[in-house]
């Protein structure tokens, strides 16, 4: 492998001490380099995130975010986005929604591929190492829990392609997440994905079913904020999570029984919205 990234990366950083700044497009010539290159070296990802926690010069060039975002995750875990499930899909049926979630991740093949690589050592290639996993935190968690429109951006693309993650990473996020919507009251699109990613992505905890904690985590983060500051996508993703978590995680699989419905009327007593009523349109198509 050629360095073209690095050595682009060394321009950028040249560039961040001199006093006059150049006309070019420092971005594009990152994205050309990456192109050139085909794969992100350790080394070059972690300059890429320190420039962003500095706040270099390229920072600040149009594209850089889209450029952090995909750089990041191509480097983490290169996967299958989550599926976005519809309410029509959560029925009695449920097997047909696990079915589709794993078509979607690839799961459906369990023997060798045709290099002689295994399905597991293909997903362990796809997934984010503890090694990695520590830097992403280190790095993120320089300045503490709150993030970035930025970093919230790459942990939501993080978690809807990795198909392996340590524990701790998903911890890491759950908490920022939760710190950063508390801090402002406000669910951003990408907070909203991110919700969707960590509690259904393809190495969440229980899979399309969301699990208990995840569930009351999800209900806290939406009373935290404020009506009219919440993204509209988050109507969706609140109700999906809760039909989800009642639907398949419970005690009776596709269907809301006495104990399910206590509970969630528990929850959300005194608490309604649009996404409490997309919730009640879920269930009623189960």
């Amino acid at each position: 492998m050629s360095d073209w990234l690095s050595r682009a990366l060394d321009a950028v950083e040249s560039q961040a001490t001199e006093s006059a700044a150049s006309s070019a497009s420092q971005v594009d010539d990152l994205r050309a380099a990456i192109m050139r290159d085909g794969v992100i070296a350790t080394s070059e990802a972690a300059r890429l995130m320190d420039l962003h926690r500095t706040g270099a010069p390229v920072t600040g060039e149009d594209g850089w975010d889209d450029l952090f975002v995909e750089a990041l995750t191509s480097y983490f875990a290169l996967s299958h986005e989550v599926p976005e499930l519809e309410a029509g899909e959560l029925s009695a049926d449920w097997a047909d929604v696990l079915a589709k979630v794993g078509r979607s991740f690839g799961l459906g093949r369990t023997g060798p591929s045709p290099d002689g690589e295994t399905w597991v050592e293909a997903s362990a290639r796809l997934g984010v190492s503890a090694q990695s996993a520590d830097v992403l935190v280190t790095s993120l968690g320089a300045n503490g829990l709150l993030l970035d429109a930025v970093e919230m951006r790459l942990l939501a693309r993080l978690f809807s392609h990795a198909v392996t993650y340590p524990a701790a990473l998903r911890s890491f996020a759950w908490q920022a997440l939760a710190a950063t919507v508390q801090a402002d009251r406000v669910i951003t699109e990408a907070e909203a994905a991110l919700v969707r990613a960590l509690a259904m992505g393809p190495a969440s905890e229980a899979g399309v079913a969301v699990t208990r904690q995840e569930a009351e985590m999800i209900i806290a983060i939406n009373r935290a904020c404020d009506p009219a500051s919440k993204h509209v996508s988050w109507t969706n993703v609140f109700a999906g999570c809760m039909a989800s978590h009642v639907l398949h995680q419970g005690r009776s699989p596709g269907s809301l029984d006495a104990v399910e419905t206590a509970w969630l009327d528990s929850q959300l007593a005194g608490h309604s919205g649009p996404e409490t009523e997309a919730l009640d349109r879920f269930l009623a198509a189960a």
